[in-house]
């Protein structure tokens, strides 16, 4: 387990991705759907048991109060965090230890909950894989 201290960044981060945790998931999924089929194809997510990981442009994110918007640091590519958020560890470090840890891909990092979401199953999304997670994780 690595035991990551967070601060608020000074400058946050250009947004590349959201997390919807559990309360939010079926509002992030409704949104979804609502977007036009060329701009849902832009982007990636993956579900896991707490919480829905969307990765794309940040043009093509939709707005979604309530959800938590992801960054990465030029010197950390593989991990994303909150884009208020700065770790007080190195990113490049950082980096490093999470994937000794948890092995190579990009890594989602929810800093309240403590949790690493791996990203390397992430797939594009179209209306009927969103509809999909919709009936399988929207309770």
């Amino acid at each position: 387990m690595i035991e990551i201290e967070w601060r608020r960044s000074e400058q946050p981060m250009q947004p590349g991705g959201l997390l919807a945790r559990k309360e939010y998931r079926a509002d992030c999924l409704r949104a979804l759907l609502q977007l036009e089929p060329t701009r849902q194809t832009t982007l990636m997510g993956v579900a896991a048991a707490s919480c829905i990981v969307i990765l794309g442009q940040e043009q093509d994110l939709p707005w979604i109060p309530g959800v938590i918007y992801l960054g990465r640091a030029p010197s950390s590519p593989h991990l994303w965090w909150p884009t208020y958020l700065q770790p007080m560890t190195p990113p490049d470090l950082l980096q490093q230890a999470v994937r000794r840890h948890a092995g190579s891909g990009d890594f989602a990092i929810d800093p309240e909950n403590k949790t690493l979401i791996p990203l390397r199953e992430a797939l594009p999304l179209d209306p009927h894989t969103i509809q999909d997670i919709l009936k399988r994780h929207a309770t």
